[in-house]
């Protein structure tokens, strides 16, 4: 989300939060886990959110995709060697800059399978909106050199920091010495505040612990207000070849 869009939600707030976190992990060496504390600081939030405008948002269907975590170790590491399409920008700059993946240093490959199944989730969710069913999901061509149809989208990382560490195991302990499930927990408010104020009628939740979190840490705490329709989606980084991920899409529910 723009900090130029007139909204409520804050991203200065949660990165006081975040500071006051780390100080926490810094201060505390009784944690259960083993963390090296010279290596944690905090360099920014990564704002999220519309991809172009909140008014082409607003416009459209209202579609807004959720993955799990903004993958830039150097939030935490300064040494780490960072790639572009590791940036939790990635994706924004991907769909408005059509010669963005072409300029990549490395892992074009990688980037250009992310945006062309995140454009698979986009047209199956198109797809459902025109005959209600998924019965008729194929992937369709389309221009992998140019993702600008995704610009009315919503795209956010609900972990809106870098933790570097693999999240498919709720307990496992990232970068930032913190488990994935316990940073949702943490920040659960702002987050939910700010999947409220952008509102969509469609919700893609991509990955395994990403419907979990959104289900028993927002639903089920009476965070999330509003009212949309969700499906299920592996991440648009699967291994899996692309038949598997067209046929792994489906709805779920609604809230």
């Amino acid at each position: 989300m723009s900090k130029t869009d007139k909204e409520n939600f804050d991203f200065n707030v949660m990165q006081e939060n975040e500071i006051k976190r780390i100080n926490y992990l810094k201060a505390n060496q009784n944690l259960d886990h083993k963390i090296d504390t010279s290596e944690l600081y905090i360099s920014q939030i990564l704002c999220d959110g519309y991809v172009g405008t909140k008014e082409a948002f607003d416009k459209s269907y209202k579609i807004m995709i959720i993955a799990a975590e903004a993958r830039d170790p150097r939030l935490y590491d300064s040494s780490v060697e960072i790639v572009d399409s590791d940036c939790g920008f990635f994706v924004k700059k991907a769909i408005l800059d059509k010669n963005y993946i072409n300029n990549m240093v490395e892992r074009k490959k990688t980037g250009r399978k992310m945006m062309n199944n995140i454009n698979r989730i986009y047209k199956n969710v198109l797809n459902y909106i025109s005959n209600n069913s998924l019965d008729e999901v194929s992937d369709n061509n389309f221009n992998t050199e140019d993702y600008s149809v995704l610009k009315d989208i919503a795209y956010i990382n609900i972990k809106k920091v870098g933790g570097y560490g693999n999240i498919n195991d709720s307990h496992t302990v990232a970068k930032d010495g913190c488990v994935f499930w316990d940073w949702i927990d943490y920040h659960k408010e702002l987050i939910a505040l700010q999947i409220n104020e952008i509102a969509p009628n469609y919700i893609v939740l991509c990955g395994n612990d990403v419907p979990n979190v959104f289900y028993n840490l927002l639903m089920k705490k009476d965070l999330i207000k509003i009212h949309a329709k969700c499906f299920l989606s592996e991440h648009p980084l699967s291994r899996s070849k692309t038949e598997e991920f067209i046929e792994s899409f489906r709805f779920d529910k609604e809230i």
